[in-house]
Order: structure tokens, then sequence, then C-alpha cells
């Protein structure tokens, strides 16, 4: 793969059979409007399968094994009950946040003083009228 003009020329084969928009019906093998990578692709696949199948029978069977337990290791650790109160829920139970002491609050005055006879009569009266 040192060869770039060598590996360019083979991407511009025209290997299936179809048309180019806008070009006159010249069957050329070449166009450097095509760009086809299918040979590079079975290269790089030929090698991922050939790295993946170097590998021992004995050495992918231990490799599988620890994977293995790592799964069940980390099954069984999440698996185990949490500390819940299970009575909580479905409004069993109250759920409350205790708040600070109001600092500087004062409930409103009322000055029920002012309130005389006369005022309370007109009240009434103008109520029931």
């Amino acid at each position: 793969m040192l060869d770039k003009e060598k590996l360019v020329k083979r991407s511009q084969v025209k290997r299936a059979k179809f048309e180019i928009l806008g070009e006159a019906g010249e069957d050329t093998q070449e166009n450097e409007n095509i760009y086809d990578d299918s040979d590079f692709y079975h290269h790089l696949l030929r090698e991922l399968i050939s790295s993946r199948t170097s590998i021992t029978e004995e050495e992918n069977l231990n490799e599988m094994r620890r994977r293995w337990l790592e799964l069940k290791n980390l099954k069984t650790s999440t698996s185990a009950q949490k500390n819940v109160d299970r009575r909580a829920s479905k409004g069993r139970k109250l759920r409350y946040v205790v708040h600070e002491k109001l600092v500087n609050f004062m409930f409103p005055i009322t000055n029920y003083t002012t309130t005389t006879e006369l005022t309370r009569q007109s009240l009434l009266k103008h109520l029931f009228e």
C-alpha cells in the first residue's frame, strides 16, 4: 500500500454496470469520478479476521471464562438487597423535612380595640338590608 498512484487507479475502476449522469455513452473502465473502495475494505476485513483467528483456542477459552466471572460478580454485587424501608411506600409513612426556626418573624397584630359597638351595628345593618 505504499504506491499511492496505483491505489488511486484501483479505486477508480468501474466494476458494476451503471451509467454516469452527464457523460456520453462512453463505456470506459477507469473514470476519475468513480470511487470504489471494495478492495481496500476486503483487505482490511482479511486483516481483521486473521488477527482474530491467530489467538489460540486455549487463550480464547481463558478470556471467555474471565469475562464470564467478571459479569457474574458484577451481577451478584448489584442484585444485593438495598437497605430500604419497605413500609414507607404507598403513603404509609409521612416524609417531612424539619425547617429551622424563622428569624425575625412576627405575626400581624390586629387592632381589635378600634371596632366599636356603633361600627358593629352598622355592619350588621348593611349586611341584612
